[in-house]
């Protein structure tokens, strides 16, 4: 072979060979659509499925929604198992039909057994957007909990409200607010006299003022005013003010007014109220994703005196003794001072009273539909008066009159759930009951502590780690 065909030989190779490799350094999905995507999961801190509940899990494209399957967990054996409770033939994953990359996110949610709804999630657990996986590592969390909630405050106190006996029966209540007793002068007026609208002037910058030129509507009336949780009556002046507006003049100034009143007033009171206060808890809104917050107390005198709705479930934490030990009073029966999704207004079942509470129900059932106001704070919360005992009865329930040994914490509840009498396995507050009463000089709370964190491996929040292959 001539030197020419040789060297026509190796440059038609080379071209070749090229086109070749670049035909192989493309991505796959330009040679040929994805057809199928494999998905598997790793949980951490995934609690078991409660009875009667399934998981599911679903990849979202605006709104739509495609399921992947339903599935059990087991946190003990580390398990992904079947909706009857049995290991999972394909283990930890999951195939689908297509391409991940078409779709937004992904998201596990809780499904109740039936199932009244194939085609739509239930209450949304753990999401997150679909990424490219090689960029960044898809982790199924549940909403906000590694910022908002993270982030939040939560303190209760367990003062009593309806009993109208300021520092009596404390124990026998659960509000999610400080409490503080707070004093304030109120000064009634007699009569009025006069007024004086004094003027004069003085230089100012801005282009016009409104200033005072007269009052209407002046006389003294009786009115009531809220201080915490009571209304007192108070005499006062009462007027309306008059106006004008007066455009900035060429020397520079403009005219304003000083009011001088001439009242006659008895001497001041105080007044001693109850203040509940909530400054910076800043729960998340979880309705939006088919969740609520409940609060709940466990105790051995909850137990002891026929007030147990249940037995309390422990979170997927990695040390359940140790977790267990957390929870002081787990074993000694449970009870639940409300259901709330805001944590500013009063929680759903005590729309204005407390559903235990000495004001409610009224004794005539015919009044039940006109009782709009009890004296009970505004805040998710209970008091424990007119608890049903299990033995028939009511009575009241005092949670530290066993020295204190007892927990309160706040679950997050699916929508969905089926049962009253536990609480589902997601804690993002605890606290253990005070030892002793604090005085009512002192602000009454105890702050609970965050256990929402993923990052936190003992007392965290769940999180399921998702590796994707496209072929």
């Amino acid at each position: 072979m001539t030197r020419r065909a040789n060297w026509l030989l190796l440059t038609t190779l080379t071209i070749i060979g090229a086109g070749l490799y670049v035909g192989c350094s493309q991505p796959d999905d330009l040679l040929s659509p994805i057809s199928r995507t494999s998905l598997t999961l790793s949980a951490q801190m995934l609690p078991d499925c409660p009875e009667s509940m399934n998981y599911e899990l679903w990849v979202v494209d605006d709104g739509n929604y495609l399921s992947l399957g339903k599935f059990g967990y087991s946190f003990a054996a580390n398990k992904f198992l079947d909706e009857v409770g049995i290991p999972r033939g394909t283990g930890a994953e999951f195939i689908m039909e297509g391409d991940l990359l078409d779709y937004d996110s992904i998201c596990i949610s809780v499904e109740a057994i039936p199932d009244d709804d194939e085609l739509t999630p239930g209450s949304l657990m753990l999401v997150d957007a679909v990424t490219i996986p090689s960029d960044d590592l898809i982790e199924l969390v549940f909403p906000y909990s590694d910022d908002s909630l993270w982030y939040a405050t939560c303190r209760y106190n367990m003062q009593t409200m309806s009993d109208t006996a300021r520092g009596a029966n404390t124990g026998a209540g659960l509000w999610l607010a400080s409490y503080q007793t707070r004093t304030r002068l109120l000064q009634d007026t007699v009569t009025f006299d006069s007024f004086v609208i004094d003027s004069s002037y003085i230089d100012i910058t801005d282009p016009d003022t409104t200033i005072v030129v007269g009052f209407v509507s002046i006389g003294i009336v009786t009115d009531t005013i809220m201080f915490g949780l009571d209304w007192y009556e108070h005499t006062g002046l009462q007027y309306e003010i008059v106006t004008e507006t007066h455009l900035r003049d060429p020397a520079g100034s403009t005219l304003v007014t000083e009011v001088l009143f001439y009242l006659d007033t008895l001497p001041s009171i105080a007044i001693t109220f109850d203040a509940f206060t909530q400054d910076d808890f800043d729960l998340p809104d979880y309705s939006a994703f088919g969740w609520h917050y409940k609060i709940w107390a466990v105790a051995p005198t909850v137990l002891g005196q026929g007030f147990s709705v249940g037995q309390f479930t422990l979170p997927a934490w990695a040390n359940r003794e140790g977790g267990l030990d957390r929870i002081l009073g787990y074993d000694g029966g449970m009870i639940s001072a409300g259901t709330f999704t805001d944590v500013t207004t009063a929680d759903d079942d005590s729309a204005h009273w407390a559903i235990f509470s000495n004001d409610y129900p009224p004794s005539d059932p015919a009044l039940l539909p006109y009782v709009s106001y009890a004296r009970v704070p505004s805040f998710p919360g209970d008091e424990f008066f007119n608890v049903p005992a299990q033995g028939g009865g009511t009575g009241m329930l005092d949670l530290l009159q066993d020295g204190g040994e007892g927990t309160v914490f706040i679950s997050l509840e699916p929508d969905n759930f089926v049962t009253d009498t536990t609480n589902f396995p997601l804690i993002p507050f605890i606290r253990r009951f005070p030892q002793t009463p604090p005085s009512l000089d002192d602000v009454q709370q105890e702050t609970m502590d965050n256990l929402t964190h993923t990052n936190d491996p003992y007392w965290g929040f769940p999180k399921v780690s998702v590796e994707v292959q496209r072929y």
